[in-house]
């Protein structure tokens, strides 16, 4: 196949394959500053082509290059891999390669923007931003972004009609958005408002098979099992809803026959789903009751920065501490250092400790 590395040869093919395609043929003829031709011609100069096929892959993984590099939203850059996906496939007909086979993974789909999600993860920055910086970072409007922040949060709304909420998988999304107000860096006599979320709601939706489903759910069962956390079955509990009738009793006939504790777990929480539980977001403040793991206490304190007070139980000897922060020593050690809150972060009066080692915390 050695003609495949004629540029000549390559574009002619392209061309040949456009088929009335807008898009193809504005990357095709317009697109040399943006490297389209020069992409799919080093993909092939790359490649050890000896049949179509390999041609095809080759092609491909040019155009998939050039969509990546393409410097456009995800919206747009979408669009071209829509006509890259029909433009290879006339590509693989014409040289009787079959469609699906040469070049799926080679030509990445880009994944698919949700304009409410990717505004929580930007309101996740401690630091905060304003609208002019979450709209910049976005590429939308400022209008669109002050929407978008009243629909996750209601109580940034004083007026007007109601916003429809951010909904993934089913659920409502309700995050508490925190605003602080600043002095500008440019104009310190002028104050700007920034926006973040203290309690980081991550949106995550897995597409899931019945055996990574169920591979899931073992996983939390047996962190569960070993460690007693709560927050296992928890995550357990709101995977599990989400599944199919046939996806539950398949886990259950396939996984739960062979091991008697996972089936008992799965009853329980198909016993406390029949109970009417909602299944919402809880902040890490929410979720400490009783039930957790001093483990899981420590690392809710470090990860929240709240002050708390701490019973530690160390050679015989009682140590409280009233008012205290949680920072890691060594976590593949287990080790954390409580410092007084009126010292933090100076460490030198801080008291070194073991989760094994904690009698009682609070806040």
């Amino acid at each position: 196949m050695a003609s495949f590395f004629n540029i000549e040869k390559i574009r002619s093919l392209l061309s040949e394959t456009i088929d009335g395609d807008k898009a193809a043929q504005s990357m095709l003829f317009h697109g040399e500053n943006q490297g389209f031709v020069d992409a799919v011609i080093e993909a092939c100069h790359m490649s050890e082509i000896r049949t179509n096929t390999e041609a095809v892959r080759a092609i491909a993984s040019g155009m998939g290059d050039y969509v990546r590099r393409y410097p456009a939203p995800p919206s747009y850059k979408q669009r071209l891999w829509d006509s890259c996906d029909s433009w290879i496939r006339r590509i693989a007909d014409k040289l009787g390669v079959e469609a699906g086979t040469a070049f799926e993974d080679e030509l990445p789909r880009p994944v698919a923007r949700d304009l409410g999600v990717d505004l929580i993860k930007a309101l996740h920055d401690e630091n905060g931003k304003t609208k002019e910086e979450l709209a910049e970072k976005l590429n939308v409007g400022i209008k669109t972004i002050q929407t978008e922040l009243r629909a996750l949060d209601p109580s940034l709304r004083k007026s007007g009609p109601k916003i429809r909420p951010l909904r993934i998988a089913g659920q409502e999304m309700h995050p508490k958005i925190e605003v602080k107000s600043e002095a500008r860096e440019d104009n310190p006599h002028a104050v700007e408002r920034k926006f973040y979320m203290k309690n980081r709601l991550h949106p995550i939706a897995l597409q899931l098979n019945t055996q990574e489903a169920a591979t899931l759910l073992l996983s939390l069962f047996r962190m569960n099992e070993d460690t007693g956390s709560l927050l296992s079955r928890e995550m357990a509990i709101d995977v599990w809803c989400q599944l199919s009738d046939y996806g539950q009793s398949r886990i259950q006939e396939k996984y739960g026959a062979k091991d008697r504790e996972f089936n008992a777990f799965l009853v329980e929480i198909k016993e406390e789903l029949g109970a009417n539980r909602l299944v919402t977001f809880h902040t890490e403040e929410q979720q400490r009751d009783d039930n957790m793991s001093m483990g899981e206490l420590v690392m809710s304190s470090f990860k929240t920065g709240d002050a708390c007070r701490i019973v530690l139980k160390q050679s015989g000897k009682t140590i409280r501490i009233d008012k205290a922060r949680i920072t890691p020593a060594d976590l593949h050690e287990n080790r954390w250092l409580a410092i007084p809150v009126e010292k933090y972060p100076d460490k030198s009066s801080a008291v070194s400790f073991s989760t094994e080692e904690v009698w009682d915390i609070r806040w």
